[in-house]
């Protein structure tokens, strides 16, 4: 364990970090033998698990042969097959990518290709973005402004965008007190109204995740939600961006999470599961529409990264998706995710302190409720969620927390998103192990 003594500026400075040696598969060990299960893949991460043996042999051949070329200056067959490969997997909605290497990058990236195709399309005075809460889509100060989640952003208020944030579709805690069978989707039509309080005239895009992540676990959405959105946007020309950082290539079952939902974003992000966690990667489609405007306007998007289109993040990549679609893992989500759920629903829906267990393919949360006929959070200063995942830690497994969702800063909840490449019997040993440490700790409530 690393404590203060660490040189490392860490994220976390009152904690004891493991100090990890090895993975492999689902599991991780530490320096004294511990084995650990990553029931969160990281951060929903390493999609293929951890030390995958034929994508570290395939990695060491890709290092031999190239490392770096500078976008501006260079292609590869291996990119330019790789980003046909994808857009491929969109069912012709998308036919251009490009690839940076972060989420927060590649959010970054998508505001401004949005605001590129306006002023190119002669629409200069569009310029602002709606967004929602909960959310999050990452931590420079664009994304940020984005982020529909107080406690990350009070620190940094003073450098952050004017975004318009409308409630997002988080069924459990309806303010419209509905039900999805009886409902009519009221929090899509906040949408039309707050952009007919603004002006159409100024609004570039309205971004959002599919299923919502880490803000507040694995929040699926009403149907006909986003067929009301994205008919509100198209009325208005106003761009529509899916933020699938975390939900998107196959750890909902879907290549594309916007495929469940029926809808055609003008522009998409991947990142995350996309190189599983060998190298940082994330990736920007954009439909024929933006990417001809720009061409015939501009004849080029101003912007730019150093590993922007990196080869060997890129060949990477290329490495991952093809072990996703020789081993059907994503299929294997779609399956195991079934499997987990039900396990956890299972054992722990007539708990009294479990409110709602949601999610779509290995995508699974469990919300903690204090009152739970009437939905009510513990307060946040209580740390519920940090309890469960400290204790989940000693019991060696590693879930991941999602916390302060409600308008006070209230709410708790334990993410499941262990890798898609997870087995029968792992999923067992997941069930196992994570309802014995969420029920231990709620039941010394």
């Amino acid at each position: 364990m690393l404590g203060s003594e660490s040189y490392v500026f860490h994220r976390r400075l009152d904690y004891n970090y493991p100090i990890i040696k090895y993975g492999k598969g689902i599991y991780l060990f530490d320096e004294n033998g511990k084995k650990y299960i990553d029931a969160a893949s990281g951060a929903a991460v390493t999609s293929v698990g951890h030390c995958h043996p034929e994508v570290c042999d395939k990695i060491k051949q890709l290092s031999e042969k190239i490392v770096y070329l500078h976008n501006s200056q260079y292609s590869t067959d291996l990119m330019e097959n790789y980003a046909k490969e994808l857009c491929s997997l969109s069912n012709g909605v998308y036919n251009k990518v490009f690839f940076v290497s972060s989420g927060s990058e590649a959010i970054e990236s998508a505001i401004k290709l949005a605001r590129q195709f306006h002023c190119n399309n002669k629409n200069e005075k569009k310029y602002k973005l709606i967004a929602r809460w909960p959310s999050y889509h990452g931590s420079t100060i664009a994304s940020l402004s984005l982020t529909g989640k107080a406690a990350v952003k009070k620190y940094y208020v003073p450098y952050l965008l004017d975004v318009e944030h409308i409630r997002a579709p988080f069924c459990y805690h309806c303010p419209y007190d509905k039900s999805p069978e009886d409902c009519n989707v009221p929090c899509a039509y906040e949408l039309k109204e707050i952009i007919d309080r603004i002006g159409s005239e100024y609004i570039s895009a309205f971004v959002f995740e599919p299923v919502i992540g880490s803000s507040a676990g694995a929040v699926v959405s009403p149907d006909k939600y986003y067929e009301v959105i994205q008919s509100i946007c198209k009325e208005k020309d106003i761009l529509l961006i899916s933020d699938e950082i975390m939900c998107g290539f196959g750890r909902i079952g879907e290549w594309f999470a916007f495929h469940k939902f029926e809808i055609t974003p003008d522009i998409t992000v991947l990142g995350k599961g996309i190189a599983g966690g060998y190298v940082p990667l994330s990736a920007i489609f954009c439909n024929d529409r933006i990417f001809n405007t720009i061409k015939e306007a501009s004849g080029s998007f101003l912007h730019g990264l150093t590993f922007e289109n990196a080869p060997f993040g890129v060949g990477v990549g290329n490495i991952i998706l093809s072990i996703i679609k020789k081993y059907k893992y994503v299929k294997n989500s779609q399956e195991m995710g079934l499997k987990l759920k039900q396990g956890l629903k299972s054992e722990l829906a007539l708990h009294n302190r479990v409110g709602d267990i949601r999610g779509l393919g290995l995508f699974c949360a469990v919300e903690i409720v204090k009152d739970k006929e009437n939905r009510i959070p513990f307060e946040r200063k209580m740390g519920i969620s940090e309890k469960i995942v400290t204790y989940g830690m000693e019991k060696g497994i590693n879930l991941y927390y999602s916390i302060g969702f409600m308008q006070n800063g209230d709410g708790d909840a334990i993410l499941f998103a262990p890798p898609l490449s997870v087995n029968s019997e792992e999923i067992d040993e997941i069930t196992r192990l994570g309802v014995m440490v969420i029920k231990r700790i709620l039941d010394a409530l």
